[in-house]
């Protein structure tokens, strides 16, 4: 079964869910959610912020229903680790996966930190599908309940571009 690698470190992004659960079904693949909980050199599995562990367990339990919705199949795969970049090869690696699915807006990485997905072009061993999201702003304040209509996850129009080890397009 062909798998795709969609790695998370922070910074839950519902159109980025959206384009990787519409790239996985369109390719009828099963997407490998992974969040990965960084730690830092000397810190302990147990000194851990929980605001860290919850942002983890927030997006795979949201990935995973927006998944059972779309049709799509995942394997949900949490981690706490020191090297953000060396887990993420060694997992799509041991998974099989036959790309990682990378997300940019406004050449900031999105779901990734800029500097993890900039390791990633430099060093990766599998195909990488980075996907430029659409700058996103509302210039005024809007009422609690326009907000929560508008952010309904829906298409929006995307570059996505398959790359091998050279810069991003974005």
């Amino acid at each position: 079964m062909r798998r795709l690698l969609l790695p998370f470190t922070y910074g839950i992004d519902t159109l980025a869910i959206e384009q990787a659960l519409w790239f996985a079904k369109e390719s009828r693949a099963t997407l490998v959610v992974f969040s990965l909980i960084v730690m830092r050199e000397k810190q302990s599995r147990n000194n851990v912020r929980a605001e860290y562990i919850q942002q983890s367990k927030d997006f795979l339990v949201y990935v995973s229903t927006r998944a059972r919705r779309a049709g799509v199949a995942v394997e949900p795969i949490e981690l706490y680790a020191r090297n953000s970049l060396q887990s993420i090869r060694a997992l799509a690696g041991e998974m099989e996966c036959a790309a990682i699915l990378l997300f940019e807006c406004k050449g900031k990485g999105v779901l990734l930190d800029s500097v993890t997905v900039k390791h990633l072009f430099l060093h990766a061993d599998i195909p990488l599908i980075l996907t430029c999201l659409p700058a996103r702003s509302v210039r005024w304040p809007l009422p609690s309940w326009l907000s929560r209509v508008l952010a309904r996850p829906r298409m929006a129009v995307c570059e996505t571009v398959q790359v091998h080890n050279f810069s991003s397009p974005c």
